[in-house]
C-alpha cells in the first residue's frame, strides 16, 4: 500500500513515511509517481540527484538485504539461479511476503511455496523443492535440541516401546535429487545429473552441526514409522513386509545406526491400550504434485 502522509513538523511522521518507502512492494515506478512530492517536502536534492531518488537508494538497499538475508538460507538456490535470477525471485517474493518480524531469520519461511506457484519460474519444481530441503536445514539449525538416546532399550519391551525422535529432525520426500545438488554446493564441485528421481532425506543435527541422512525409501518408511510413535515391534513388522522388505538383520542394522546419529531423544513406553497407525509413509506422490516445468 502506499505510505501514508505523514505530519509536517512529526519527526515519527518523517521515519513511518521513510520505512513505507523503502518497503513499499509496489513497481518503483508506481511508488516514485505517488511519493516524490512528499520526498520533495522532506529530503534535498544534491547537483545529481533529485529527492525522490535519494530515497530511492534506500529501497534498492532494502532489496539487497532482503537478497543477502534469502542467500543466507537459501545459498544452492542463489547458486543454481545466479544473480540475476535470485535477485529477480526474492524482489518478487518479497512483494508478495514483505518482512513482518523483528528479525530477518523469518523472511524465507514461505519462499518454497511462493516458488511452487510461480509460473513464471524456469524449472520451479525443482527450485521449489531444493527450496523445501534449505529451509528444514535452516529450521534445523535454529531449532531447540535435546540430548539424544544413546542405546537401545532391551528388545524384550520393544513391543510397547516407541522411539521419541529429536524435536528438531525433519523427514522429508523428493522428486528430485536436490540432496546431491545442496552438496555439490557444500564441496563447491559441478552438479550430478539432475533429471527427476525419487529420494527420502532426514535432515538433524549432530552437535553444533546439521546432518543430512540420504536413506533408500524402506528405510524412510520404517523411520516414519518411528516418528510417527509406532512401537519398535510394530516397525519391524512394517520394515520386513510388502515390496520394499527389509530383512531382519537390515532393520536392526538401521535401529543401530539411527540410534547412533542421535536421531532420538528418549524410549518410552506406549500408552495402556494405545497403539500407532502404521503408516505407508515414504510415497513422495503424498507430497504436493509435481509442478510443470
Amino acid at each position: 500500500m502506499p505510505a501514508e502522509q505523514p505530519g509536517l513538523d512529526s519527526m515519527q511522521g518523517l521515519m513511518e513515511w521513510m520505512q513505507g518507502v523503502i518497503v513499499d512492494p509496489r513497481p518503483d515506478d508506481r511508488v516514485e509517481d505517488g511519493e516524490s512530492s512528499r520526498a520533495a517536502q522532506w529530503v534535498k536534492p544534491t547537483d545529481n540527484l533529485t529527492s525522490y531518488e535519494r530515497v530511492h537508494i534506500y529501497r534498492c538497499q532494502y532489496l539487497i538485504r532482503m537478497r543477502d538475508a534469502l542467500k543466507l538460507d537459501y545459498p544452492a538456490l542463489a547458486r543454481y539461479l545466479k544473480d540475476n535470477r535470485f535477485l529477480a525471485l526474492v524482489t518478487a517474493y518479497v512483494q508478495s511476503h514483505p518482512s513482518r518480524h523483528y528479525s530477518l531469520y523469518r523472511l524465507g519461511d514461505n519462499f518454497p511455496e511462493f516458488i511452487a506457484r510461480c509460473r513464471e519460474q524456469p524449472q520451479r519444481a525443482f527450485c521449489s523443492e531444493l527450496a523445501r530441503l534449505e529451509r528444514a536445514v535452516s529450521q534445523v539449525v535454529k531449532a531447540r535440541t535435546g540430548v539424544p538416546l544413546v542405546a537401545l532399550p532391551p528388545t524384550e519391551s520393544w513391543t510397547f516401546t516407541r522411539l521419541v525422535p529429536m524435536p528438531e529432525m525433519q523427514l522429508l520426500t523428493f522428486f528430485y535429487p536436490v540432496n546431491d545438488y545442496f552438496q555439490s554446493t557444500v564441496d563447491n564441485t559441478p552438479p550430478l545429473n539432475l533429471r527427476p528421481r525419487d529420494s527420502w532425506i532426514a535432515v538433524f543435527r549432530m552437535g553444533f552441526e546439521v546432518a543430512r541422512l540420504d536413506m533408500r525409501r524402506h528405510e524412510y518408511r520404517a523411520l516414519s514409522a518411528l516418528v510417527e510413535g509406532n512401537s519398535l515391534h510394530d516397525t519391524i513388522t512394517l520394515a520386513t513386509t510388502g515390496p520394499d522388505a527389509l530383512d531382519a538383520e537390515e532393520i536392526m542394522a538401521c535401529f543401530t545406526r539411527w540410534c547412533s546419529l542421535g536421531l532420538f531423544f528418549e524410549a518410552r513406553p506406549l500408552a495402556s491400550g494405545s497403539a500407532a497407525a502404521v503408516s505407508d509413509g515414504g510415497d513422495p506422490s503424498a507430497d504436493p504434485p509435481r509442478q510443470e516445468t
